[in-house]
């Protein structure tokens, strides 16, 4: 999933880009819904990006009772 991060700041540039070229002729709820969908689904993607780079991480440090 790291490798598909460039996907999240492109979701809400394809949702301006057709609200922009087309906007005038989709219902203004239709505009609504997709900017909408388009910034909820890179949210989405930045989720399971950041759950994927969560679970490489190793941590670097080691507990010890014992100094």
């Amino acid at each position: 999933m790291l490798d598909s991060v460039w996907l999240v700041p492109l979701c809400p540039l394809i949702g301006a880009l057709l609200n922009g070229f087309f906007g005038r002729r989709y219902s203004r709820d239709t505009v609504g819904q997709l900017g909408i969908a388009a910034v909820g689904v890179a949210f989405l993607l930045s989720l399971m990006t950041f759950m994927a780079f969560l679970s490489q991480a190793e941590p670097h440090y080691q507990a010890s009772m014992f100094p």
